[in-house]
């Protein structure tokens, strides 16, 4: 594999630090592309910057500190083109191979566990700080107060008056962190894996 750049964006405090993730647009580390969503004779689109990494692992070291795999309907589109083996259910072991879900304290439902274990990147939640914690009760009072339900689930977008139409955005969403929590850090899965000659 061959890629341009930096060759040490786990020592690069710009990339693994949390709150630099918007000074890498347009830096030394983003190749700064832009990219056109929408082209028609009546109306065009463009969305800039398209953050893209110029650095060893690419865009997974520019990528907010998130992991997105992908939804079932995505990868189900894919047997289209004649890919079944690129298809949901023969890549879910895989996608659960590559991560870790730690949940020590026993937060969450049990059953998010399923997201992974044994991976080498850990993706765990955010750490709660007490002094939030009257913050986080009043929201949530204020959206049961609206008759809303609480769930975990936040790709179906339930009880929206639009909901979306983007086939993708259609089945279980999940945005995952892939940070070192002790260190506030980005996580990366096996750092100086690759040696820069």
């Amino acid at each position: 594999m061959v890629e341009a750049g930096n060759g040490n964006p786990q020592d690069t405090p710009e990339i693994t630090t949390p709150l630099s993730t918007m000074d890498l647009r347009n830096s030394k580390y983003d190749w700064a592309y832009k990219t056109t969503i929408v082209k028609r004779d009546d109306y065009e689109r463009v969305e800039k910057p398209n953050t893209r990494g110029k650095t060893l692992g690419g865009s997974s070291s520019l990528n907010y500190f998130t992991r997105v795999p992908g939804c079932k309907p995505t990868f189900t589109m894919w047997n289209e083109y004649g890919g079944q083996e690129w298809t949901w259910d023969p890549l879910l072991l895989y996608l659960r191979k590559t991560v870790t879900y730690p949940d020590d304290p026993g937060l969450y439902p049990s059953d998010l566990a399923k997201i992974g274990s044994g991976g080498p990147i850990h993706i765990p939640h955010a750490e709660l700080l007490d002094e939030m914690a009257p913050f986080r009760e009043a929201v949530t009072q204020a959206w049961l107060s609206h008759s809303r339900g609480l769930t975990q689930n936040i790709g179906r977008h339930h009880d929206w008056p639009h909901p979306l139409r983007r086939y993708h955005l259609q089945g279980h969403a999940v945005g995952e962190f892939s940070l070192r929590p002790e260190q506030a850090q980005h996580h990366y899965p096996t750092p100086g894996a690759l040696q820069t000659s």
